[in-house]
């Protein structure tokens, strides 16, 4: 005679006192506001720069627009890079939070 396999119950046996328990208290986060707002300054300073150079090119040349050029490039990159993790973190999408950011506070 062959042994008989038995067959193995996964299943929880415990589904009245999981759906008893209480559920999980939200966590809160504390936001970093001094870098927001720093992240959002220099998105919008860098903006500035870059419009301003655009124009000084529009009027007199290269020569006397690539400061604002380079001053709008400093200040543009870092900040719309900031600016759009913030952007993802409080639309809430998965996989983004306040530590993809330096905290300055």
């Amino acid at each position: 005679m062959e042994p008989r396999e038995r067959k193995l119950d996964l299943k929880p046996k415990h589904k009245r006192l999981r759906s008893r328990s209480p559920s999980p208290l939200p966590v809160r986060v504390k936001h970093p506001w001094k870098t927001i707002v720093l992240a959002f300054f220099l998105f919008g300073a860098g903006i500035l720069f870059l419009t301003l150079g655009v124009k000084a090119v529009g009027k007199s040349g290269w020569s006397d627009a690539w400061p604002f050029f380079l001053l709008g490039s400093l200040l543009f990159i870092p900040g719309g890079y900031h600016s759009y993790i913030i952007y993802k973190i409080f639309r809430g999408v998965p996989g983004w939070s306040y530590d993809m950011i330096p905290d300055m506070d």
